[in-house]
């Protein structure tokens, strides 16, 4: 994984497309600094958000 290499190296890592549980513990390990995925929440419309917040 590229990615968590340059974590060594100080950079930010953020991370998308975190589907499970399992790869979200594995990036918590590895020290990854930010995430997104459908693991936390499905994409929503505009309007839904709005009442969301």
């Amino acid at each position: 994984m590229h990615e968590l290499r340059e974590a060594e190296s100080g950079l930010r890592v953020i991370v998308e497309g975190i589907e499970t549980r399992e790869q979200y513990e594995f990036l918590l390990a590895q020290h990854c600094d930010e995430g997104q995925g459908y693991y936390f929440g499905r994409p929503v419309a505009v309007k839904e958000l709005t009442i969301l917040l």
